[in-house]
């Protein structure tokens, strides 16, 4: 039975930073229902990582805490993929273990503090909960934890490496062991290994569709080839699935905030970058462009003035030109809104492109319409008299693209336009 006046948790306990404090906050976490392998392994890094020298903060960067479990390890290979890390980074601060006080870019590191607080808290029964209520308020039950979990052995300090052959899985999941001798994947030592379960290779793993589901899963479909390259030469330790699902993520961050000119990266770039290690952005906020100096004459003395329609920017060239689709961007607004970006070059310059953007699928049927009329219109202008499957085929077939001082756009065959 614990004494009142010298709870477990505090007991023993001079500053939660000693070695003895970072035990005990280790041991905290077996606790948390919430927590799982990733978060144990990260949690710990921190509490050894953080040093008096540094006024006991944990400066580390996702790739740093990566290489050093790396060293750390038997194996040689780290427990927890580079995602993981970032994902256990995150939720450690939003459940209150630890707080960003700097945030990093890139490969620069990012300055956490551990909340020494947490035994305190412990001893005064608020932290963390043994049970916690599942259910209605009628027909509430409650959930015990044991301490602790079968699959994870602590073993000495806050610094100790944990056993745990299950990787960075959760501790929900079976513990699976690797089989040394026949390099089966098996449950567990008495169950039989199986012919061909081996584990796919890198190479296998990209010649399959892992790449397809990336394009699919990130929606920008520019450069593809480019991509391609990029994800190829993706080190050993990325988890594919985890680039996938940040891809998604990604992707459903820039459709939720609602606004068709907030740009995107390429694919290519996104990879190159390591934009699947980092939090996707939740808002964008427009350049102020500066009126251009340039007078613009006007395509046509005849167009009658009105409105500004706005197919096109206003910095757009006006007149008729010859036309080429150079890229093609279809992105999934919401349910109802799929919007569909045209880059245009023009008269076959590099530097002179625009960019058509529309709904072919909107809420409001006349924009619909309007969005499915220019597909109709640009079928017609580079000889496709058939269904296109994709926009793609509408790529470097040349036309006439004609831009009106209202920023309309429209398009006729070439034949037509002399």
């Amino acid at each position: 039975m614990q004494n009142d006046k010298q709870p477990y948790w505090t007991a023993g306990v001079k500053d939660p930073r000693t070695p003895v404090g970072k035990i005990k906050l280790s041991d905290l976490m077996n606790y948390d229902p919430r927590c799982s392998y990733k978060h144990k392994r990260v949690w710990e890094f921190h509490l050894g990582w953080s040093h008096a020298d540094y006024e006991h903060t944990s400066l580390a960067s996702v790739r740093k805490i990566y290489d050093e479990m790396t060293i750390r390890s038997p194996a040689g290979r780290s427990p927890l993929s580079l995602n993981h890390i970032n994902l256990a980074n995150r939720d450690l601060c939003d459940w209150g273990y630890i707080t960003l006080l700097a945030k990093g870019t890139g490969r620069n590191a990012s300055r956490f503090t551990v909340n020494w607080a947490l035994l305190e808290n412990a001893a005064n029964g608020q932290f963390p909960s043994l049970c916690h209520p599942v259910g209605d308020a009628n027909t509430e039950t409650h959930l015990c934890h044991p301490i602790g979990d079968s699959t994870v052995t602590h073993v000495g300090d806050a610094n100790d490496v944990l056993r745990n052959p299950v990787g960075d899985k959760d501790l929900s999941t079976p513990t699976r062991v690797q089989d040394p001798g026949k390099e089966v994947d098996r449950i567990n030592d008495s169950a039989p290994a199986l012919a061909g379960l081996a584990p796919a290779t890198r190479a296998e793993e990209k010649e399959g569709n892992s790449f397809d589901r990336l394009w699919n899963a990130y929606g920008v479909r520019r450069k593809r080839i480019d991509a391609k390259q990029v994800f190829d030469s993706l080190p050993d330790n990325v988890d594919i699935e985890d680039v996938i699902s940040a891809a998604k993520l990604w992707r459903e961050a820039w459709a939720a905030q609602n606004k068709s000119d907030a740009p995107r990266k390429h694919l290519s770039t996104w990879l190159r970058d390591e934009c699947y290690l980092e939090d996707a952005p939740t808002a964008y906020k427009p350049k102020e462009r500066k009126p251009s100096k340039l007078k613009a004459e006007p395509a046509n003395d005849d167009e009658p003035a009105g409105p500004w329609i706005g197919d096109v920017s206003q910095f757009a060239p006006i007149g008729t030109f010859r036309g080429e689709i150079i890229d093609a961007t279809v992105n999934k607004l919401t349910s109802h809104n799929t919007q569909v970006i045209l880059t245009i070059q023009l008269d076959g310059i590099a530097e002179k492109t625009v960019e058509h953007s529309f709904l072919y699928e909107a809420f409001v049927p006349e924009e619909q319409e309007r969005g499915q009329r220019f597909v109709r219109d640009i079928q017609r202008a580079v000889g496709i008299n058939r269904e296109i499957e994709d926009v793609d085929e509408l790529l470097y077939r040349p036309c006439s693209v004609t831009i009106g001082n209202r920023g309309a756009i429209s398009y006729r065959p070439l034949k037509e336009a002399a």
